[in-house]
């Protein structure tokens, strides 16, 4: 089977999928290199020395170190041991244009695992799976009636099998 076909993109350290515009683009090439491979589940990531923080990982919370430096759109990015068999990565948002933001990961990640198995369970709960890696990203639906009492968050949660 072929590999995708790629294309320069501008704003793009490197080759990315055609089809895929600067935002998607600067999307997956950030987590092309959270998923490369490293001495252990994922590529070795700048984190703070202490696990600080209490996060979902299904039925359990687990504690994550920080990351010192977030995916783009979020500005929270944490990851469990690495050396583990359960290891997983986590990030926090409240982006502006959190929609578009929300939708340009969808394809990023479309793009990135292109012969995963997509299951999608509303349009704002979504994941992705390929046998080695699952992917979800969730946002908190706008309330249309009172935008500015509701917090707008969105998560994405990066688990290698």
């Amino acid at each position: 089977m072929a590999p995708p076909k790629t294309e320069s993109n501008a704003d793009a350290a490197g080759p990315v999928p055609a089809g895929l515009n600067a935002r998607q683009a600067k999307y997956y090439l950030a987590l092309q290199a959270l998923l490369a491979d490293g001495p252990n589940r994922f590529a070795d990531l700048q984190r703070k020395g202490v696990k600080t923080t209490i996060k979902p990982n299904g039925s359990a919370d687990e504690k994550v170190y920080e990351l010192t430096k977030p995916l783009p759109g979020f500005f929270y990015g944490g990851v469990t041991d690495t050396a583990a068999p359960d290891a997983f990565l986590y990030f926090e948002g409240n982006p502006t244009d959190e929609e578009q933001v929300f939708d340009d990961y969808v394809q990023a990640i479309k793009a990135l695992m292109a012969h995963g198995q997509v299951q999608r369970f509303s349009e704002t709960n979504w994941r992705i799976g390929d046998g080695t890696y699952q992917i979800w990203i969730r946002r908190e639906l706008k309330d249309r009636w009172h935008p500015e009492k509701v917090y707008q968050n969105m998560t994405l949660t990066i688990l290698k099998l």
